[in-house]
């Protein structure tokens, strides 16, 4: 049976009991005043005043997007491991998160109070995150490596390719095209851009801000865009990248300007810090998901890694373009 994560859920336990210890203390101070201070500016003061519940339910709403956003980030860090790495970036979000708890403290007791003074203690909330993050590191160094089974090699996919290939050959007209498009794609396009448009809904009950509105309202815009990911396209003439539901194109690479072509594997989070469209010293990349791509060297020896989930065939695929008259 597979597993469905290889990165064990209890090495965010400091975020979650962040989480949960602010949601305590603000539902232990209930009821808040129906007019509050809900925005401080950088000397802690209020400098607008509105309903307190719909604000606090914010700032816990955006503690948990960041802790999922954490989990999402150290399971595709699991996923890519062949030996144990020790994930340095773990505790990045449960020191986010446990700052953010801290605020949230400071901020229902200043509502309970009726006080314009946000009251933080700088030092405290330093002294929290780094303890959130601290603990991360400890329960990091305690995770167990678990390895993935290895890949088989699927002699139907290898026959598929062929026949593809044999048909492409005798078409003069032709188009292979294929897609990247994990499940988080998804979550993002679709749960973020609702997300902050109720967001943006609830600030303008609060704030009546048209202009925050629609900074919002732009970003689940640009949010929404991402939906369907990356998609590839090679035709007799050339290999397209192309993002989202608007068809972004992101890469056009003539195929008689393609040198080499090759799959690597690589470790998206070492080598390039995540993904997406990504960069390092050696080359440009566009992946969402696996460790093995495509790796294209132009005629000038510039490297492009196109991320792929079926990798051989589109190798296959670009060398027969490229021989094809």
């Amino acid at each position: 049976m597979k597993r469905k994560l290889y990165h064990p859920l209890w090495v965010h336990l400091p975020a979650v009991g962040a989480i949960v210890w602010v949601i305590v203390e603000w539902v232990k101070r209930l009821p808040l005043p129906a007019s509050a201070a809900i925005h401080f500016n950088a000397a802690g003061r209020a400098d607008n005043w509105g309903s307190p519940n719909p604000a606090m339910l914010i700032v816990v709403g955006v503690m948990v997007v960041y802790l999922g956003m954490g989990v999402l980030v150290d399971e595709l860090w699991a996923r890519s491991e062949k030996a144990k790495r020790f994930n340095w970036m773990t505790w990045f979000d449960d020191a986010l998160v446990g700052w953010m708890a801290f605020m949230g403290m400071a901020f229902v007791q200043a509502a309970k109070a009726g006080s314009g003074d946000l009251g933080l203690d700088w030092t405290a909330s330093a002294g929290v995150a780094a303890a959130c993050a601290a603990a991360a590191l400890f329960l990091e160094s305690r995770r167990p490596f678990v390895p993935q089974p290895p890949a088989v090699q699927d002699e139907a996919a290898v026959e598929a390719t062929a026949q593809l290939i044999d048909r492409m050959k005798g078409t003069s007209d032709w188009t292979y095209w294929e897609s990247q498009n994990p499940w988080w794609i998804s979550v993002v396009a679709i749960g973020v851009a609702v997300f902050v448009l109720v967001d943006a809904g609830v600030m303008y009950a609060a704030t009546h801000s048209t202009l925050g509105v629609a900074g919002m309202t732009l970003i689940a815009l640009l949010c929404v865009g991402l939906y369907g990911g990356f998609r590839i396209t090679v035709t007799r003439e050339a290999l397209t990248v192309r993002l989202g539901i608007f068809g972004i194109r992101l890469l056009r690479l003539p195929l008689t300007e393609i040198g080499s072509v090759e799959t690597r594997e690589f470790f998206p989070l070492k080598d390039f810090g995540g993904y997406g469209i990504r960069f390092n010293r050696e080359m440009k990349a566009y992946f969402l998901r696996g460790n093995v791509g495509v790796l294209i060297t132009d005629i000038r020896g510039k490297k492009t890694l196109i991320g792929s989930d079926n990798p051989e065939r589109l190798v296959a695929v670009i060398e027969a373009a490229k021989q094809t008259p």
